[in-house]
């Protein structure tokens, strides 16, 4: 089933993602614009709660939404010394090991990485999320270092959060009332305005303050999916190039040398164009 209220999640990550890496302050979430990726793998967790069978046909479509653009954006930025470690979806240990890349076109591609590394083994994360979600917290208390955010970031060992939350609510979502989700949507807002989690050097504030961006992230799905007859054409427009906008940002951010506006519309354009010139052919 496809919900089409879910494009303002697509978008709303994006726009958060875009923000944090053009570094513009976020309002109500601060400097947690990285935020926005959490957001987008709880999206992925909603939509990979499937059966076995029917996760296998997603999985293929996943694999042809990606791959095509994926690989060919690979291919046209080059540097295939700094980039042959996402070639083989494993950029975030690359990250976490080695740091980033002086190749600011490639980093972001981490995220690819690690949703491709879930993917794999999604099935059996669900059918003991309960071992996989207290296993991904605990952990935190290995992999922690204060002076590496990466360590825990970067980790699809102890990431796995935002995508179990957002499995349990396209499961339970119609024996949980909004009321429940709206108070812990209002407060997650509120206190991300007040601390880093991610780069706290406080171990409790970093273990527990991703297990509370995956609960936030849960409750922005569950209310986004209260939203009935959603017809901002703009939005939904928007989020079908939502790959490609994510895909292109950083060549935009570089092209126009991080203008806020202007990046904005050349990712826009960049992702219109690949869309409709050359990742739509895999779409069927």
């Amino acid at each position: 089933m496809y919900f089409e209220a879910l494009d303002i999640i697509r978008l709303l990550g994006f726009v958060w993602v875009f923000l944090h890496h053009i570094q513009v302050p976020i309002l109500l979430i601060r400097e947690n614009g990285w935020i926005g990726m959490d957001l987008l793998f709880a999206l992925s967790g909603f939509l990979i709660a499937k059966p076995v069978a029917s996760y296998k046909n997603y999985l293929v479509k996943r694999i042809l939404r990606i791959w095509p653009l994926y690989f060919l954006y690979l291919f046209l930025i080059g540097n295939f010394s700094q980039t042959w470690p996402y070639m083989l979806f494993a950029g975030n240990w690359q990250v976490m090991f080695h740091g980033w890349s002086s190749f600011v076109l490639v980093g972001h591609l981490w995220a690819v990485s690690m949703q491709e590394q879930v993917y794999v083994i999604y099935p059996w994360i669900l059918k003991f999320w309960p071992v996989a979600l207290l296993l991904s917290i605990l952990l935190k208390f290995v992999f922690f270092d204060p002076n590496n955010y990466y360590s825990i970031y970067m980790n699809t060992l102890v990431r796995l959060e935002p995508f179990i939350l957002g499995s349990l609510v396209a499961i339970y979502k119609d024996k949980v009332s909004q009321f429940v989700s709206l108070p812990v949507f209002v407060l997650g807002l509120i206190s991300f305005n007040f601390i880093n989690i991610r780069e706290s050097q406080n171990i409790f504030i970093v273990v527990f303050g991703y297990l509370w961006v995956a609960i936030w992230c849960a409750s922005a799905l569950h209310l986004t999916l209260q939203i009935s007859n959603f017809k901002f054409q703009i939005v939904r427009r928007l989020a079908s190039l939502g790959f490609g906008l994510y895909i292109w940002h950083k060549v935009a951010m570089e092209i126009t040398h991080n203008n806020l506006v202007l990046a904005f519309v050349v990712t826009v354009a960049l992702a219109y164009i690949s869309y409709h010139v050359y990742e739509k052919n895999f779409r069927h």
